[in-house]
């Protein structure tokens, strides 16, 4: 019998909490999961090593292998067929984001054969992306916001709480 193997494939700019709900999902399913961290070509590389730092920090009590292409432009199906995953991972918030991840998986099937799974995120993860958390980011102002509140907020709601600190350390890096 040969070992099911799934790719959860994102920028992770930075990972969330929602993330971390699809890969437990994932890994409920599959007999080996790897998230990659690959670039989107519609948003800047910035911040590579740390957030494959703070993706493997966020994933380091799960059974996944964690590896990064953000070094180049590459397909998913192609990172796919690197680590021998016939399966994609994917998560639904809901039919907003449905007829993308479609289109996403009609090209991954034709392109490498793939078939792709949604997880739909719990929905108490709902609100949750990437985006919000580094605009949450941008607009601290340590002259007037109180920093245990950024950090109960994103620890909370919104990150791991494993790379929060580090996070909100480094948050020039969303600048």
């Amino acid at each position: 019998m040969s070992t099911k193997i799934a790719l959860y494939a994102g920028s992770f700019d930075p990972i969330t909490l929602g993330h971390i709900d699809i890969v437990e999902s994932a890994s409920k399913f599959f007999d080996k999961v790897v998230v990659a961290l690959i670039r989107n070509p519609g948003k800047p590389v910035l911040r590579a090593e740390k957030r494959l730092e703070w993706t493997q920090k966020a994933l380091e009590h799960y059974n996944v292998d964690v590896v990064s292409y953000l070094d180049r432009n590459i397909l998913t199906a192609k990172v796919a067929e690197i680590v021998r995953a016939k399966f994609l991972v994917r998560g639904i918030k809901g039919v907003t984001n449905l007829e993308e991840e479609m289109q996403l998986a009609f090209n991954n099937k034709h392109i490498e054969e793939l078939d792709t799974v949604w997880f739909p995120t719990q929905q108490h993860h709902y609100h949750i992306s990437s985006t919000v958390v580094r605009s949450i980011l941008q607009c601290y102002d340590e002259s007037i916001d109180d920093y245990s509140t950024l950090k109960y907020t994103l620890k909370d709601l919104y990150v791991p709480m494993e790379i929060v600190d580090d996070l909100i350390d480094n948050r020039h890096l969303y600048l």
